[in-house]
């Protein structure tokens, strides 16, 4: 039933039952390389939904951006969201949102 498909530092990815849950820590502003690391990443997270299209894919943890804004990240990100008809939380309920947290 539960299988851990791939571990690395920045994500995990586990299978239970048909859901595909990854855990994914990317990189702070100002970190050097951020868009290509984050394009990476989520090149490789976007392989394992492809290969376990069986699976409703779950995605949380940080992403150390704010969605609401034009940073380049948070479009890479968005359009994964859009991608694999991932829903955001925060857009749930928008009344707790913290967007003075994010940067």
């Amino acid at each position: 039933m539960t299988e851990t498909v791939l571990c690395d530092e920045r994500y995990v990815i586990i299978r239970v039952a048909n859901y595909l849950i990854v855990n994914v820590y990317l990189p702070c502003v100002g970190t050097a390389n951020r868009q290509v690391i984050c394009d990476d990443i989520l090149s490789i997270i976007a392989d394992y939904c492809e290969r376990h299209s069986d699976c409703v894919p779950i995605i949380a943890r940080d992403f150390n951006v704010n969605l609401d804004t034009r940073d380049a990240v948070a479009s890479v990100i968005r359009q994964f969201a859009f991608e694999y008809l991932l829903v955001r939380c925060d857009d749930l309920f928008p009344s707790k949102k913290n967007t003075h947290l994010c940067k």
